[in-house]
């Protein structure tokens, strides 16, 4: 039967589990980030000038609808 281990032996086995496993991420070259980090800025600006064209275009077609 196992043993039971204390909160605090079950804290430090957390940690030390967690950094092995983030020795073995691939991380992403600084490249790769910048460039990921720019399609994220243009994708963000090209829909928020989308929803700004749509709610300019609802806020002239409501009145319409409401006459």
């Amino acid at each position: 039967m196992a043993e039971k281990q204390t909160l605090g032996n079950r804290i430090k086995n957390f940690f030390r589990s967690a950094k092995v496993e983030l020795g073995r991420v691939s991380w992403p070259s600084r490249e790769q980030t910048v460039n990921a980090v720019l399609a994220i800025l243009v994708f963000s600006g090209i829909w928020a000038v989308l929803v700004t064209l749509l709610d300019l275009g609802f806020a002239r077609l409501l009145p319409l609808l409401v006459k």
